[in-house]
């Protein structure tokens, strides 16, 4: 009901004015490039597994799967098209959920 608010659907479609609403369309399914993965063993759970940006640059090493190691991991690399997000792939890719309640019944917050 926009009328209760002097609104009309003709002052959110306007490029200028107090409720203009700018943006474009995102793709309803993209899907990812340039995917890869790798297992990584590891002993201590506290280390850092992947490079951050910042640590590419000052040229740090990957870090090695121990041959031995007490945990496994899998670390995937992909690119989406941009506006597009890496949790809800993450979130399709594993068929979790991802709201609140679902998170805290998981222990996960």
């Amino acid at each position: 009901h926009l009328w209760k608010h002097s609104l009309s659907w003709n002052a959110l479609c306007k490029k200028k004015g107090d409720y203009a609403l700018p943006g474009g369309y995102r793709a309803i399914l993209v899907l990812p490039t340039n995917m890869s993965y790798k297992w990584i063993t590891y002993s201590d759970e506290n280390e850092e597994l992947s490079l951050t940006d910042y640590d590419k640059l000052q040229n740090f090493s990957e870090k090695k799967s121990e041959e031995h190691g007490a945990f496994t991991a899998l670390q995937l690399t992909f690119r989406l098209p941009q506006s597009s997000y890496a949790t809800m792939f993450m979130r399709e890719l594993l068929k979790t959920e991802t709201d609140l309640a679902s998170l805290k019944e998981a222990k996960l917050t």
